[in-house]
C-alpha cells in the first residue's frame, strides 16, 4: 500500500502544505474549521502523523463560567450548561466549567482560554470583569445598553406575557407577582411581560412583591391580599417561588385553582412533583446552552474582525396544568374573610 504523504494530504484538500503542516501541529495561521477539516481527511487517507497517535484534533480550548451559588442551586442553569457541554463536544472544542466566586482567580481562569461562554445571574456581579475583559465573550443572558457582546437568552418578556394572557383568558383581572430578585433584569422583564398582556384588560391591575426566600411566605402572600384590588391569579417569577406561594395559599385554607390561581415559571422538576401541577412556562434551556457554543463557534470562525455583537434570543413554550382556573372572587372572599391566618393579621 502506497505511503500517503503530507504532498498527498495538501493536494486531497487543495490547501498548501504549510497549512496542513500548521494545522496539524496545533499552530496559529489557520482556523478550527480548516483544522477539524485536515484531521478528518488525514484519518480518512491513512496519514501517519504523531497528531494522530494522541487520538485528536488539538482544539481550541473555551470555558463557561458561571457563579457557583447559581450552578449549586438552580436546575435552569444545570440544564442550561448541559446543552452547552453537549454542543461543544459535538463541534469540537476543548471545553470546561468553572464556578465562579468571590475568592476566584480570574488570571487563572482565562489563562490559554480562546474564548468564554458567561453564565448566571448577572446581579450577583461575579462575571463583569471576565464580560468585560480581553477575551471572545458570549453571554447567556441580558446585554446592558449598548454592551458590545454577542448574547444568546431565553425571552424572559415572553414568558410573562405567555402567562398573563393565559390569566387575561381565564378571566382573571387582578394579578400579584412574587420575585425573588428584584434587581435582576430577566425578572423584571418577566413582570413586564405580564404586565403587557393584562394592558388590554379594563381596569385590570398588575402588582410585583418581593419575596425573600426562607422568609416567611404567609406573610409576603397576605400583604397582595391587603391590597385595595385582591388578586385572583399569582404569579411566581419561578416555580420554586410559585410553588413557596402556592403552600402558603394553601395554609391559608385557601383551595388551588377553586380559590387562587397559581403560576410559574422554567418547568423545572418541581412544578410536577410535589402533588401540585403547577401551570408554568418551559424555558428552552438546553437549546439556550447549545445556541451559546454555536455563536461562539461563529465568533471565532466565521465572523469579521470588528463584526458588531448578535443577540438570539429563543422562545419559551406556555404549559398549562391544573393550578390555574376560572376566578371565583366570590368565593375568595369568604374564604380570606374565614381564614384563620388573615383573622390573625387583623
Amino acid at each position: 500500500m502506497k505511503r500517503v504523504t503530507l504532498d498527498h494530504l495538501s493536494a486531497h484538500l487543495g490547501l498548501s502544505k504549510f497549512s496542513v503542516s500548521r494545522a496539524l501541529s496545533g499552530k496559529a495561521g489557520v482556523s478550527e474549521r480548516t483544522r477539524r477539516q485536515v484531521f478528518e481527511a488525514a484519518r480518512q487517507l491513512g496519514y501517519d502523523h504523531p497528531a494522530m497517535e494522541r487520538g485528536g484534533m488539538p482544539g481550541k480550548k473555551l470555558k463557561l463560567l458561571i457563579p457557583r451559588a447559581d450552578s449549586v442551586s438552580s436546575q435552569f442553569w444545570g440544564e442550561v450548561v448541559a446543552g452547552a457541554e453537549a454542543e461543544a463536544v459535538r463541534v469540537g472544542f476543548d471545553f470546561s466549567v468553572d464556578l465562579v466566586t468571590e475568592d476566584s482567580n480570574s488570571g487563572s481562569l482565562v489563562r490559554g482560554v480562546s474564548g468564554l461562554i458567561v453564565a448566571g445571574r448577572r446581579s450577583r456581579g461575579l462575571t463583569e470583569q471576565y464580560i468585560h475583559g480581553d477575551l471572545p465573550v458570549v453571554l447567556i443572558g441580558h446585554q446592558t445598553p449598548f454592551e458590545k457582546v454577542d448574547c444568546v437568552r431565553s425571552s424572559s418578556w415572553a414568558s410573562g406575557y405567555m402567562m398573563g394572557k393565559h390569566f387575561a383568558d381565564l378571566g382573571h383581572r387582578h394579578l400579584a407577582y412574587f420575585t425573588d430578585a428584584p434587581e435582576d433584569k430577566a425578572r423584571q422583564e418577566r413582570f413586564r411581560g405580564l404586565r403587557d398582556a393584562m394592558a388590554a384588560v379594563d381596569g385590570a391591575t398588575t402588582v410585583s412583591y418581593p419575596y425573600v426566600p426562607g422568609s416567611d411566605a404567609v406573610a409576603a402572600l397576605r400583604k397582595s391580599f391587603a391590597a385595595r384590588e385582591v388578586p385572583t391569579a399569582l404569579f411566581g417569577a419561578t416555580d420554586l417561588v410559585a410553588m413557596t406561594i402556592a403552600w402558603a395559599a394553601l395554609e391559608m385554607g385557601l383551595k388551588i385553582p377553586q380559590h387562587i390561581s397559581v403560576g410559574g415559571c422554567n418547568d423545572l422538576p418541581v412544578a410536577m412533583h410535589i402533588g401540585l401541577k403547577l401551570s408554568t412556562v418551559r424555558q428552552p434551556t438546553r437549546d439556550v446552552g447549545a445556541a451559546a457554543i454555536q455563536m461562539m463557534d461563529w465568533r471565532l470562525e466565521r465572523a469579521r474582525p470588528g463584526e458588531a455583537p448578535r443577540q438570539l434570543l429563543l422562545q419559551p413554550q406556555f404549559i398549562p396544568r391544573e393550578s390555574t382556573g376560572l376566578p371565583n372572587a366570590v368565593a375568595l372572599g369568604r374564604a380570606l374573610r374565614s381564614s384563620r391566618v388573615m383573622a390573625v393579621a387583623g
